[in-house]
């Protein structure tokens, strides 16, 4: 297992149309770019200022830890160039939808690592993420609700009603030891939105599993590095590649499955 203390919530957030809402087959972009206005709106309070940059409290506002954050003067690593947000949106894409008045939108956020103590502040946002309008006749969703879900075991705690004024602030945290256990001898990977890997200085044409391995290793770390405890700054990750190699010749087919349709 990778040496990795990086604690992290899953939220399944689920709005519900007031108006006809058209989204085009890509809307994770549309709900992080409403989410970000509204959490700007909430938290900078410096808002004369035309970027985040230079302002002293970026490492602390929520929303400059979320949508800009800064890589610390420690950590000079050249895959953190871009530093990662610790806010991952998991939408279901496809082909374009429409959602009529009453109909339901729900899709999946993960909140990394000390991300998570910034949760009022994302709560908050998503309750205004709808309000404005989403696709390109601006239709208006209102929030359901938003819960804390173990995806490995069903379990889940309600964590904002839309119509409630309550809110908990303690939903599931997970760890890296708490995924499922892997057995048997195969894996089968499902992409369920589109995937871009670096390799050799560009993008990869094919996904191989030593190219796929390394990746995911690398962005784990910087995630762990940035919003955990740093424990993989210190580990040796020399043998992973090696591994991942023996592994590949292993296998007997390698073979890509599209869903047209996945769930977020």
């Amino acid at each position: 297992m990778l040496p990795l203390d990086l604690p992290f919530a899953v939220l399944r957030v689920t709005l519900w149309a007031l108006d006809m809402v058209h989204l085009p087959p890509f809307p994770g972009s549309k709900l992080e770019g409403a989410f970000g206005r509204a959490l700007y709106r909430l938290a900078c309070t410096q808002p004369g200022r035309e970027t985040c940059q230079g302002c002293p409290l970026q490492s602390l506002c929520p929303y400059g830890l979320s949508y800009t954050p800064r890589l610390p003067q420690s950590l000079q690593v050249a895959s953190l160039g871009t530093p990662p947000r610790p806010i991952i949106f998991r939408v279901a894409y496809g082909e374009e939808r429409s959602l009529a008045p009453g109909e339901l939108l729900s899709f999946g956020l993960v909140v990394v690592g000390r991300a998570v103590a910034q949760l009022p502040y994302l709560l908050a946002a998503l309750r205004e993420v709808g309000r404005e309008g989403l696709g390109l006749r601006r239709g208006r969703l209102e929030l359901e609700e938003v819960r804390s879900v173990q995806p490995y075991t069903g379990e889940e705690v309600t964590l904002l009603r839309g119509g409630e004024l309550g809110v908990n602030l303690a939903p599931l945290l997970l760890g890296a030891s708490d995924g499922p256990p892997v057995s048997g001898h195969r894996l089968r990977l499902q992409l369920h939105s589109p995937l871009h890997i670096k390799a050799g200085g560009g993008l990869a044409r094919e996904l191989h599993f030593p190219v796929l391995l390394r990746a995911l290793q690398r962005r784990m770390s910087n995630l762990e590095q940035l919003y955990g405890g740093a424990l993989s700054r210190r580990a040796d990750f020399t043998q992973l590649p090696l591994l991942a190699r023996t592994s590949a010749r292993a296998c007997t087919t390698w073979r890509l499955c599209h869903d047209p349709a996945p769930q977020a």
